[in-house]
């Protein structure tokens, strides 16, 4: 059964409050987001009524400076913006397409359509549909790559599991050792 069909099979569908969106993207430090905005865009015309030009600039550095970007329930940012800028970088192809992604379509396409319709129902009060899932808001964490590779975070990760992996070896000898015993 393909879960993903969830409108298929209603029995599939459960309500939540919170929904998490993971985006692994590869953006470097010299990213500049007003550059790849429409003329409207950057003097702070967007589409969208939500987006807000200065959260928009702001958000897209924090990107590309730091390993990890949480826009967890934040009163201050809506996450509209957070699906624009993630729509932006699928647009430029910085977004990871190994690890599936709810919001894109089968062409691994961000549906900007999904922006709409999260719009229309936030201000209905009702729930957005996502993979299965109602939805009453979304937060949002996206993983630089470039940033973790930059940062030496994969280095030290291996080291930890490297010790961890000793540590653990010790102690199944160690357990062994004890079941032996009479």
């Amino acid at each position: 059964m393909n879960l993903d069909k969830s409108e298929n099979n209603p029995d599939l569908i459960t309500n939540i409050s919170e929904y998490f969106l993971l985006e692994f993207v590869a953006v470097p430090q010299n990213f500049n987001i007003e550059l790849h905005l429409s003329m409207h865009e950057q003097i702070g015309a967007f589409e969208y009524k939500h987006i807000n030009l200065k959260q928009v600039k702001k958000v897209a550095s924090a990107i590309a400076f730091s390993p990890v970007v949480s826009l967890l329930n934040n009163a201050l940012l809506d996450p509209i913006t957070g699906l624009y800028i993630i729509s932006v970088l699928d647009e430029l192809g910085l977004v990871l397409k190994t690890i599936h992604n709810p919001l894109t379509n089968r062409e691994c396409r961000f549906d900007k359509n999904f922006i709409n319709r999260y719009i229309r129902n936030y201000e209905q009060g009702s729930r957005t549909h996502i993979r299965g899932q109602n939805a009453n808001h979304i937060n949002i964490v996206i993983i630089n790559v470039c940033m973790i590779l930059q940062q030496n975070v994969i280095d030290e990760a291996i080291q930890i599991a490297n010790k961890t992996e000793v540590d653990q070896n010790n102690l199944d000898g160690l357990v062994k050792t004890l079941k032996d015993l009479p």
